[in-house]
């Protein structure tokens, strides 16, 4: 008798998170692929990777991570810190 026990042990998974098209990447991060498509061009968005000449692919754990670094702890600390620098050079 044959074991496949070793078969049971790895679940498949549908899409591999390393290999999340750009269609798929925009709805993980909740934008339109414009948008991706944009921040590719400019340099501002997620690290991703060309498996051909126009197949874009992107890993989940470098949109997690670029998330992540998205994160600010308050919108308005940066403009009050700027207007204390700017009273206090006024005094």
């Amino acid at each position: 008798m044959t074991d496949f026990s070793y078969a049971l042990s790895a679940t498949p998974t549908a899409e591999p998170d390393w290999a999340m098209t750009s269609k798929q990447a925009a709805r993980y991060l909740g934008v339109c692929e414009a948008t991706l498509r944009a921040w590719r061009a400019d340099g501002t968005g997620p690290r991703f990777f060309r498996s051909g000449p126009k197949l874009v692919r992107y890993r989940k754990a470098d949109l997690d991570e670029w998330v992540a670094t998205r994160f600010n702890v308050h919108s308005a600390e940066p403009k009050q810190a700027k207007q204390r620098e700017v009273f206090d050079a006024n005094r």
